[in-house]
């Protein structure tokens, strides 16, 4: 089944007339086998890119397609030139294999092609021995609250909403059960320090939007996003932000540094990831979630929903009350 065919079957079962595969990605159906080639370009853009959110493509499909029961990933192995003339090209493909290697661990059913398992083996993540990721700082400025109409918030008037109205923030704790909230959780590897030549991916001050300890001690990562934001690549985000959490639970990358934050984060029980949004892509639905949720790791993956309770208020939601 080639990607045309195979997309009309997308549409058909999802009862989705205008989604669409990216056409960047070479994707096909071989019997029960799903099959995504990626050219060496897409394994260095953004994950959030619809032709770079392989994990989300993944997920999607096999969701909406019950007759995929395994799926092969392969790829263009990052030519030497590109390092030379790529700016950032091997920490965006540095983190490419990290992600890779994750998803064909958590899925018995995603496998990686022999030819490219060495690019996995010889890895930064795999041959260190001291990674390392920046501390939570201890500056936690207030920012203002603005109120207004849901679909006009943009992302960072939405995290400031949830952690400094009180109402919002209540709410918010409440609907999730937390007993402590916060904000940009940097995700930034590095290699036995904290400096520039050291870095091992790309996005050396990404962050997680928003995340917490909740009252089983679990370690709660939020993927915010505003109302007109619904692309497919937030799952790919999830999952990645979520593997870099259970890799400090388990002291496969340490914190550069001690701080007040460190502990509960350390102490935490498993990892627990939320999308939250007003709305999202409309293939992602409860049961795509139900598939990320039966990943070897313990990973606990959901949406939550932000609506207007009125015109001064917000609440939160699952998809059962959306």
């Amino acid at each position: 089944m080639n990607q045309y065919e195979l997309l009309q079957l997308l549409r058909h079962n999802a009862k989705q007339a205008a989604v669409q595969l990216p056409k960047s990605l070479n994707i096909f159906l071989e019997k029960t086998t799903l099959i995504i080639d990626i050219p060496t370009k897409r394994t260095l853009e953004n994950m959030q890119t619809d032709g770079a959110a392989i994990e989300s493509w993944i997920f999607l499909l096999k969701r909406w397609i019950p007759k995929i029961e395994k799926v092969i990933i392969k790829w263009e192995s990052l030519p030497p030139d590109y390092i030379s003339t790529k700016e950032n090209a091997v920490y965006h493909y540095q983190r490419f294999l990290y992600r890779m290697d994750k998803i064909s661990k958590a899925f018995p059913w995603v496998t990686i092609l022999p030819s490219n398992q060495l690019d996995l083996a010889t890895s930064t993540f795999k041959t260190s021995k001291n990674l390392l990721m920046n501390t939570p700082s201890t500056k936690r400025a207030t920012k203002t609250v603005v109120k207004k109409e849901l679909e006009a918030y943009t992302e960072s008037e939405l995290e400031a909403l949830i952690l400094f109205d009180p109402q919002t923030s209540n709410a918010f704790k409440q609907h999730f059960n937390l007993k402590t909230i916060d904000y940009q959780l940097p995700v930034g590897i590095f290699e036995a320090n904290i400096s520039n030549s050291a870095r091992v991916f790309s996005g050396r001050k990404s962050a997680i939007d928003i995340w917490g300890i909740d009252q089983d001690d679990n370690c709660c990562l939020f993927e915010l996003k505003k109302a007109q934001n619904r692309k497919v690549g937030v799952l790919s985000e999830m999952f990645f932000y979520a593997h870099i959490l259970l890799d400090v639970l388990n002291k496969n990358i340490q914190f550069a540094q001690n701080n007040q934050y460190i502990q509960p984060i350390l102490n935490a029980k498993k990892v627990k990831c939320f999308l939250l949004a007003p709305y999202s892509h409309p293939l992602i639905d409860k049961t795509v979630f139900q598939l990320m949720n039966t990943s070897q790791f313990g990973i606990q993956y959901a949406q939550a929903f932000i609506q207007e309770a009125d015109s001064q208020s917000i609440l939160f939601s699952d998809f059962s009350a959306k």
